[in-house]
């Protein structure tokens, strides 16, 4: 949901030479509808967000092997940098350090061997070994059924800027839609910080959300009214059901979801004029606390963000 505005028009949100490239994990094969439910239909805590069953299909390795293939300058063959964690459960001094072997060997073998030594090689059968021995359902097959997208961006236009951001799924969406319902107030009139300011930006924020919770998803199983989201007209009926009062997020069907400290962006601009901006995660910290045998790297919790429960 990562956006830049610049009167240069420089594309950017993972889009290069215009392009978006879409390396969002993806569900099992063997997902299903209720597979985080009890028998009575409630939520079991924390077995979408902790443990194999969490695991998504990752797409980093494959998204960030399309981007350089098809439009970067170096090769794979990098120097690898060790993280620091802990030395037998104690906190590392200073002048101490950690050499990570194994993720160092997973990294060298895709440095070497591009991203189908993960998703057709040993860390693929290894995730999917330890996944199958700890009650996950991810095979072999969503491994190697795994594919990036390249897609238009999504644009839009805010004060004379063109905004260039993130189709769906992603959140460009929300990011435009926030815009055309400000767009239409005297911001600068305002001034930053003011009251009248604050509450046209969060009511904006309040109603773009609650539309992105209940009519955005996946467009390959989701139709997605992107055009009457982003209308002027729709911008407009927004305004007017803001207001001047402050409005409760219950009277707008919004429920609770508390946002956590993660996810990594990156953006760079090289010599030449390009532009990239780069956005992955493997959700919340630590993802889904869980670490296949002898690839040393976390796996993702991404399957929390779809829907754990209609409704």
């Amino acid at each position: 949901m990562q956006i830049k505005l610049t009167r240069q028009k420089k594309i950017l949100l993972l889009i290069i030479a215009s392009m978006f490239v879409n390396f969002r994990e993806t569900a099992p094969l063997a997902a299903s509808a209720d597979m985080y439910l009890d028998d009575s239909g409630e939520v079991i805590p924390k077995l979408s967000t902790q443990g194999y069953l969490a695991v998504g299909v990752p797409g980093t390795v494959a998204g960030l092997d399309r981007a350089l293939s098809e439009y970067g300058t170096m090769n794979r063959q990098q120097e690898t940098v060790a993280a620091i964690f802990l030395d037998g459960g104690e906190a590392f001094q200073v002048g101490e350090r950690l050499v990570q072997e194994e993720l160092a060997e997973t990294l060298s073998a895709i440095a070497r061997s591009g991203a189908s030594v993960f998703y057709q090689g040993r860390i693929a059968q290894a995730i999917v070994q330890a996944s199958q021995e700890n009650g996950g359902i991810l095979t072999l097959e969503d491994f190697t059924r795994y594919r990036v997208r390249q897609d238009t961006p999504l644009r839009c236009f805010y004060r004379g800027y063109e905004v260039v951001t993130a189709p769906p799924p992603g959140g460009g969406v929300t990011v435009c839609q926030m815009l055309n319902v400000l767009a239409g107030y005297p911001l600068r009139e305002w001034g930053w910080g003011s009251v009248e300011s604050l509450h046209s930006f969060l009511s904006a924020a309040l109603f773009a959300y609650r539309d992105r919770n209940q009519v955005l998803g996946d467009p390959d199983f989701v139709e997605i009214p992107v055009k009457r989201l982003l209308s002027q007209e729709y911008a407009a009926q927004i305004r007017e059901q803001i207001g001047e009062r402050a409005l409760n997020p219950q009277a707008l069907q919004m429920q609770d979801m508390p946002q956590g400290t993660h996810t990594t962006h990156y953006s760079i601009v090289d010599q030449f004029g390009n532009a990239v901006a780069v956005t992955y995660t493997i959700n919340s910290l630590f993802g889904a606390k869980v670490m296949a045998k002898d690839t040393g790297f976390f796996l993702n919790n991404q399957m929390n963000d779809f829907t754990v429960k209609l409704g």
